[in-house]
């Protein structure tokens, strides 16, 4: 679960970052 929570993380950054 680790792994998955790190990667939906990541994804969520890039993803805010690409919004802004």
């Amino acid at each position: 679960a680790s792994a998955a929570t790190a990667s939906l993380r990541a994804l969520l950054q890039r993803g805010c970052g690409l919004t802004s």
